[in-house]
């Protein structure tokens, strides 16, 4: 609103005129100071919606993080699984008097045994069945060549049992 406008085309009096001049300026600093007030909450909501969504992104982050550890875990307990069950399969083998582990341990159905926190089972059975099928891969409960059973026997010297038969052979 302009001074002029007031007294010159409206005519009235400069007393009246300051009088309307004073009153809008307090409304038009009221509005003002309001305004600066409703911006700055504005910058605040604005400051919390960028937070909440770098969370949210860095959540979805977390998420697909814990996706590839969840997934690498399966992998991994699989692999120890078939690490258990590898070497169950080999020391049972040689406990069972086998004169060739690899031989004997690739007629063994893996997929007969299974393995869980509370052990292998399937795998006596498996190898009595080879046992049966081809008697030939295992020493015969009386063999007699010097050397002891390799179930009794302790392998103290970091050798296996086929590398002390081959020394005891030459």
């Amino acid at each position: 609103m302009k001074r002029d406008f007031l007294t010159g085309e409206l005519g009235l009096t400069k007393e009246i005129t300051d009088k309307i001049m004073a009153q809008y300026g307090e409304s038009v600093n009221s509005l003002k100071s309001e305004n600066a007030r409703l911006i700055e909450e504005n910058e605040k909501y604005l400051k919390k919606a960028q937070n909440a969504e770098n969370l949210a992104s860095r959540l979805a982050e977390v998420d697909g993080k814990n996706q590839q550890l969840e997934e690498s875990i399966g992998k991994l307990t699989v692999e120890l699984n078939e690490s258990k069950l590898t070497g169950a399969v080999t020391s049972a083998l040689i406990s069972a008097g086998a004169k060739n582990v690899i031989a004997a341990g690739a007629l063994i159905d893996k997929g007969k045994i299974t393995v869980d926190d509370a052990g292998i089972k399937g795998l006596t059975e498996q190898i009595e069945e080879v046992k049966k099928e081809c008697s030939y891969l295992f020493y015969d409960n009386g063999y007699s060549s010097g050397m002891a059973h390799s179930s009794t026997q302790k392998n103290t010297d970091g050798f296996t049992s086929f590398a002390r038969l081959a020394a005891k052979l030459n």
